[in-house]
């Protein structure tokens, strides 16, 4: 993307997240003294969890549609990363959780990437939800 400035939270922006571009912010401190103080990830402020291997799952609009046609009507529906999010002695993996965000955003068009919080879900089976800001 030499040359391009990238607006992360752009809606008509014409390339997809990575990992990269996705910000950790549950807990205080920066994003490395999650990663010193804990090995695998972040537990603080983090509902428990079984050790496992988990889709993500989010609900929100399809902003591809309203970039289409802001009179469209948009639905809320719920979109599943292809990605899995790993924890591993009750700690979320940061860098699975991003890729799994990223997948979602690039999926529904959304540009909120600021993971405020995760917890397992009780209405899907080996998911878990995401609360995301901008």
């Amino acid at each position: 993307m030499k040359g391009k400035i990238r607006v992360l939270n752009d809606i008509n922006r014409d390339w997809e997240y990575t990992a990269e571009d996705i910000s950790w912010a549950i807990g205080e401190g920066t994003e490395d003294d999650f990663v010193i103080k804990n090995e695998v990830g972040y537990k603080d402020r983090i509902s428990e969890m079984p050790d496992g291997e988990y889709f993500l799952v989010k609900s929100c609009y399809d902003y591809n549609d309203y970039v289409k046609s802001v009179e469209k009507i948009m639905h809320r529906k719920n979109w599943i990363s292809n990605h899995k999010i790993i924890v591993k002695d009750g700690q979320v993996d940061i860098m699975s959780a991003k890729r799994a965000v990223a997948d979602i955003l690039n999926q529904s068009g959304n540009w909120h990437y600021f993971i405020e919080d995760i917890w397992l879900s009780e209405e899907y089976h080996n998911t878990l939800h995401v609360a995301l800001g901008s």
